[in-house]
């Protein structure tokens, strides 16, 4: 379900509030959040991949009914089959690359079958199996369901009760490994993948992970920097001695960060990971078939690399944690575990 802009403010406020609190108590202006940049997905013409057409000569064999693929054939060069959306073809070519292989056992295990038939049969599921990383690599990563995810504009996490956003992902990523796998592509498998496309196109998750990342990483680096700049001032407590600025810096930490921020970061990380993660087990596999744009590699690694969304937000979470032990250490403050 989308959310509107009210969902944003709640936990900007709830950042920034946090982050003022700090530097009321530790006396040092509040500096200017500094927002990094959500990485733009490719463009879809950049992301798309080529594949081939089957001659009408070869199909014009399973037209004469073999393996009940008639069916198929004609929804196929229906006017509504000539505008499949990237999700529907890529459901078409889930049952159709099934049926084909299944037409090609059954011709081959039957020895009354005409040599030339076989042959012809045998072609075209070869040419599926070529087709097929790319065709899946489309299905995925040119289908609307999948782009709005990667948006540049979302409001973030709410800070609770969020669904789980890799859910149908991993379903996505199941049903590619079963088909590059060669395995068995069922009827319940192509229920799976239609549910996991109808749950993505309610959601827009990925996009708001997104904007977490991008909050958090401000917000954090902010409040690490007002603590750093006060650690250069000057002590704020000596010989571990708290000072009532450092207890009601402590009941700061305790009331606004640790019974607040920081659940609202672990559940922003449990999604991102499982997010994240499953579309890194994805790129590897179409990265292995060959087919993965190099757009996309470079998009990956604006997610990914050293200096990646992600990668930032941890450095600023490592720095953020960092600040916190140095102050509360120097007043003998440092929570016991």
């Amino acid at each position: 379900m989308f959310v509107g802009c009210g969902q944003q403010n709640d936990v900007e406020d709830m950042l920034d509030d946090y982050s003022l609190r700090v530097s009321r108590v530790l006396d040092i202006e509040q500096p200017k959040a500094m927002f990094p940049a959500i990485p733009a997905f490719p463009p879809r013409r950049a992301r798309l991949q080529p594949t081939t057409e089957i001659r009408e000569g070869l199909l014009d064999v399973l037209k004469l009914k073999h393996c009940g693929l008639l069916p198929m054939i004609a929804e196929r060069n229906s006017s509504l089959g000539k505008v499949y959306t990237p999700a529907s073809r890529l459901i078409y070519e889930l049952k159709f690359y099934q049926g084909i292989r299944s037409c090609a056992q059954l011709l081959q295990d039957d020895p009354a079958t005409d040599r030339d038939l076989i042959q012809q049969v045998s072609e075209i599921l070869r040419l599926k199996q070529l087709n097929l990383p790319a065709e899946l690599w489309n299905g995925i990563y040119t289908a609307t369901e999948i782009e709005q995810h990667f948006a540049l504009s979302a409001a973030p996490l709410a800070r609770d009760n969020n669904p789980s956003p890799s859910a149908p992902m991993q379903t996505l990523l199941f049903a590619t490994q079963a088909a590059l796998n060669n395995q068995q592509i069922n009827a319940e498998l192509i229920k799976q993948v239609e549910a996991a496309y109808a749950e993505l196109h309610q959601s827009e998750a990925g996009a708001q992970i997104l904007q977490s990342l991008r909050l958090l990483t401000a917000y954090l680096n902010q409040t690490a920097n007002i603590i750093e700049l006060r650690l250069a001032e000057r002590p704020l407590c000596f010989q571990q001695q708290p000072t009532p600025q450092a207890t009601i810096l402590r009941n700061v930490f305790q009331k606004y960060y640790a019974a607040a921020v920081q659940p609202y970061m672990a559940e922003v990380q449990r999604h991102a990971s499982s997010w994240i993660g499953t579309h890194q087990q994805l790129w590897q596999l179409f990265e292995n078939e060959g087919v993965m744009p190099e757009n996309m590699h470079n998009y990956r690694a604006l997610w990914l690399g050293e200096q990646g969304l992600w990668r930032r937000y941890e450095q600023a979470r490592n720095r953020h944690t960092e600040a916190w032990q140095q102050i509360l250490m120097q007043c003998g403050l440092m929570p016991s575990r």
